[in-house]
């Protein structure tokens, strides 16, 4: 029988009535059967036992529970059913890196053909697009170089920021856990109080169910005898 043991500062410290109150701490719980454990693990050894027994489980291979269907997917995506699907056809092997591609001006832009090598026009339109590869290359070296002025500020900041937050975040952890432990050790000292008189209605509650059985066993012999 669980013994549910709430104090008056453990009624006033509780939410609106939304909140369900947890049992109390099971201080008074006895202690657990020290056999228990042994027989935990002789049931997980007959498990692997019966596993290996089936012919169609490789114990010895990581893959022993390959026989089993997969678990449903909590939040089904088209996205990871095509990776997973693509992993198993690769036997898990992930797909090789792309190659970088390389930024050489000869590759910016094609020069004309043999049959427009000729043609003005054609090779206008060539250095035109030379010109805006240049100029977008040139975009993007000015941006390294800002970055490289100033992102390290701009990251140092950042990061004093998020240390200033993971500081506070663990200050108010420290102060939930200390006002936890403080309320766990409040009720283990009123609950431990309480240990004798827990006892003693337990004691007197054995007593009285003996004693009602004693007195239905009489009840039926008397019925026995004036029957007979």
């Amino acid at each position: 029988t669980n013994i549910t043991l709430i104090t008056m500062s453990d009624q006033a410290a509780l939410p609106s009535s939304s909140f369900t109150p947890l049992d109390s701490l099971p201080y008074l719980d006895p202690q657990a059967h020290p056999d228990y454990e042994a027989y935990a693990i002789s049931l997980i050894e007959e498990e692997m036992k019966a596993m290996s027994s089936d012919p169609t489980i490789n114990t010895s291979s990581d893959h022993y529970l390959s026989s089993l269907p997969l678990p449903p997917s909590t939040r089904p995506s088209a996205i990871l059913k095509y990776e997973y699907d693509r992993l198993a056809e690769n036997n898990g092997t992930p797909p090789p890196s792309p190659a970088m591609p390389t930024f050489h001006p000869s590759t910016w832009a094609q020069a004309p053909k043999s049959a427009m090598s000729n043609d003005l026009q054609a090779w206008k339109m060539a250095v035109e697009q030379i010109k805006a590869k240049l100029e977008s290359s040139h975009s993007a070296l000015t941006n390294l170089e800002l970055q490289s002025t100033f992102g390290q500020s701009a990251w140092l900041t950042h990061n004093k920021a998020l240390v200033k937050e993971s500081k506070a975040a663990r200050e108010k952890l420290d102060e939930v856990k200390l006002k936890v432990d403080t309320i766990n050790a409040a009720r283990q000292a009123d609950q431990e109080a309480l240990r004798p008189k827990a006892q003693a209605l337990t004691r007197k509650w054995q007593e009285l169910v003996v004693k009602n059985l004693e007195l239905t066993k009489v009840n039926e012999n008397i019925k026995r005898q004036k029957t007979s």
